[in-house]
């Protein structure tokens, strides 16, 4: 059933190599997923705009992609702050 799947984060696979990676190649592969997260996000935001304000589903669902999208940008951005060393704050 949908409700008892738990959510999966494929990039954390990826963060878990941090720890052998090079500071530079770490850089380079969050901006290279938060450049995947910004255009979703401007696709995203283009439907939104073109919906009638009546689909009120439609509008939760893709508010709900919002959210997700940008709470992803701000932790990747916490990620690639100079202070990360790996565990949480």
């Amino acid at each position: 059933m949908v409700l008892e799947r738990p959510v999966t984060f494929p990039f954390d696979l990826i963060v878990n190599a941090f720890e052998v990676l090079p500071l530079e190649e770490r850089h380079w592969l969050i901006e290279r997923r938060k450049a995947v997260l910004v255009s979703n996000l401007k696709q995203l935001n283009k439907i939104v705009g073109k919906l009638p304000e009546h689909k009120v589903t439609h509008n939760a669902i893709l508010q709900h992609h919002q959210v997700y999208l940008q709470a992803e940008l701000k932790w990747l951005d916490k990620l690639d702050a100079p202070t990360f060393d790996g565990e949480s704050k």
